[in-house]
């Protein structure tokens, strides 16, 4: 057993073209013009580092209501976690059963349609994050597509629970201080 070799290229694609595109993915150049402090990084399952710039997100961090962004965020989380499980698992009683087999087929290929509906837009308008898994990943299905997409808003999501929480306590401490400067007494 221990001197079994094991041959990983056969789950996972590593001709050429795609070990090319992870190198120049994970080559490109940082947004230079965005200042260290504003910078968000995200990282795709295409193998990019996307970088956001805080100042123009769809978040108005000088008013950001901490537990409500938090809380929507969160729910939009659980959400696409939903859509990523049921993606990836549809149990069918009776394998044999190709009519079962095919039902369960269609209603992950529905469901992968109805996910990029939602997943791509949100990455794409509100983050400026555009995945080219077809690139990363030649011949992907709609159901890999999917998942990824779905993979990728957790990540986003994740990242934008973790700044809410620093970026609005940070907030929040320099309105106080502001406020307790103010109202001092000379």
């Amino acid at each position: 057993m221990a001197d079994e070799h094991i041959d990983v290229t056969e789950d996972r694609d590593v001709t050429e073209a795609t070990i090319d595109h992870e190198l120049d993915a994970a080559s490109q150049p940082v947004e230079e013009d965005i200042p260290e402090e504003e910078k968000i990084y995200f990282f795709s399952m295409d193998t990019t580092t996307y970088v956001a710039d805080a100042r123009t997100l769809p978040i108005d961090w000088d008013n950001i209501d901490v537990a409500q962004t938090f809380s929507q965020l969160y729910t939009n989380l659980v959400f696409i976690r939903q859509y990523l499980r049921e993606l990836l698992y549809a149990k069918i009683d009776n394998p044999e059963d190709t009519e079962a087999v095919k039902q369960a087929e269609d209603h992950r290929k529905q469901l992968a349609e109805n996910s990029l509906e939602l997943t791509i837009p949100y990455l794409e308008g509100n983050f400026g994050i555009h995945p080219h898994y077809d690139e990363t990943f030649p011949n992907i299905g709609i159901i890999e597509k999917a998942a990824f997409y779905c993979i990728d808003c957790i990540e986003v999501i994740t990242k934008m629970m973790y700044e809410v929480r620093i970026r609005g306590k940070h907030h929040q401490n320099n309105t106080t201080t502001k406020e307790e400067t103010t109202n001092e007494v000379l």
